[in-house]
């Protein structure tokens, strides 16, 4: 994805254009234009060489106050691997990853007329360091980006935020980025977060772990931990993550009072992920915590005790419009394990929705409500979901509304 925020880009060759303004501008009293740094190097160092690497940049912007640019410069003509360990944000930046990527051309293909093509830069934390570590408050705005190989053995293989108890009010976005094979050991196989927002826009998350640590603890959300927080979802895909712990594809859970926190999926898909409990989505919320899943497939999950897509904890009060949930598995057989497509424990209401072909071995194929969850259905398709009690729905004694 490229667009007009990363014009700058094409229309100012310098590294730095904050040092090419005239000296009238620079004491004006108006707001300073932000300064962009152009990348024209993959190798991952600072050094005085004449060249400006990602290391770099980053460094540069976070010694100067105030919103600054990241860019990839037309001369760029590899991936960057990270050889000095993660790369810390400490002020407000955009960074925008497209290049122009040399064309790769076979044998058969000599023609030297095919250009470049502008895609997504890729990042590797070369299986050995964390790729992104945010410490500010300011706006962080990542575009555009590939992130692949991360490892931490603290939270967050690919990215890490913790500013707990701070309210982040301009938040961390990211579009259009995916994240690929990162790995932790703290939670967050892609991305942890506590305090603050977190926005993930035509993102893809996909085949991350969080793995169970030294102490053989298990470890939450193989693609994405948040706590405390704000988390939005928007037309995005959570792939084939995997947890040793809870929420396979994504961990959520509050429990500070006076935190603006909570959760909003908006269309996307939740596929193919594992976990203890919540193989898709794990859900653990404050009952004045904001809920919500519209028009997001979340499917073929599995969960090894309860919520093969989706499991709601007590206390949360979970809104679900037009989702599809398909194709989820429990695998537990033991007493209070259930609930291939939702295991609920709090209060829900499913409009419109659709659940079929989801299985558990004991308990609510479709949907288990547990004896403290209170949920109401209206409108939508419930078929083919399987269960040893209650193939569709097994209501437990808690309050159902049909």
């Amino acid at each position: 994805m490229h667009d007009g925020c990363s014009a700058s880009k094409w229309l100012i060759p310098m590294k730095k254009t904050l040092a090419a303004l005239p000296l009238l501008v620079l004491l004006s009293t108006g707001p300073l234009l932000a300064a962009t740094y152009e990348v024209d190097t993959h190798i991952d160092a600072v050094v005085t060489d004449g060249l400006l690497s990602l290391r770099e940049a980053i460094e540069a912007a976070n010694d100067d106050p105030g919103k600054d640019v990241i860019v990839m410069a037309d001369t760029l003509d590899k991936d960057i691997t990270l050889t000095n360990g993660e790369l810390t944000i400490k002020d407000e930046v955009e960074i925008d990853g497209s290049f122009f990527r040399p064309p790769i051309i076979g044998k058969a293909e000599k023609s030297p007329g095919i250009p470049p093509q502008l895609s997504p830069i890729i990042i590797s934390g070369n299986s050995s360091s964390r790729i992104f570590r945010i410490d500010t408050l300011s706006l962080v705005e990542i575009r555009d980006m590939i992130l692949i190989d991360g490892f931490s053995e603290g939270g967050g293989g690919a990215i890490f935020f913790n500013l707990l108890n701070i309210l982040n009010p301009d938040g961390i976005v990211l579009r259009n980025v995916t994240i690929r094979h990162c790995v932790s050991k703290g939670g967050g196989g892609a991305i942890n977060t506590r305090g603050g927002s977190f926005k993930l826009v035509d993102c893809t998350i996909e085949e991350n772990r969080a793995e169970t640590d030294s102490m053989e603890s298990f470890t939450i959300g193989g693609g994405i931990v948040v706590k405390d927080a704000m988390l939005e979802l928007i037309d995005s895909d959570v792939i084939n993550n995997r947890a040793d712990g809870d929420g396979g594809g994504v961990y959520f859970e509050s429990a500070l009072d006076g935190i603006e926190d909570g959760i909003g999926i908006i269309g996307g898909t939740i596929s193919g992920n594992m976990a203890r409990d919540g193989g898709g989505l794990y859900i653990r919320a404050a009952a004045s915590d904001p809920l919500l899943i519209a028009g997001t497939l979340i499917s073929d999950n599995t969960a090894e005790e309860e919520g093969g897509g989706i499991y709601s904890g007590a206390g949360n009060v979970l809104s679900a419009t037009g989702i599809t949930v398909r194709g989820n598995h429990v695998l537990g057989n033991s007493f209070n394990e259930g609930g291939g497509g939702l295991s609920n424990h709090g209060s829900t209401i499913i409009l419109e929705s659709t659940f079929e072909s989801n299985n558990a071995r004991r308990y609510g194929g479709g949907i288990f409500n547990t004896d403290n969850g209170t949920i109401m259905l209206e409108g939508g398709t419930y078929s083919r979901n399987e269960a040893r009690l209650g193939g569709g729905f097994f209501a437990g004694s808690g309050v159902v509304t049909l």
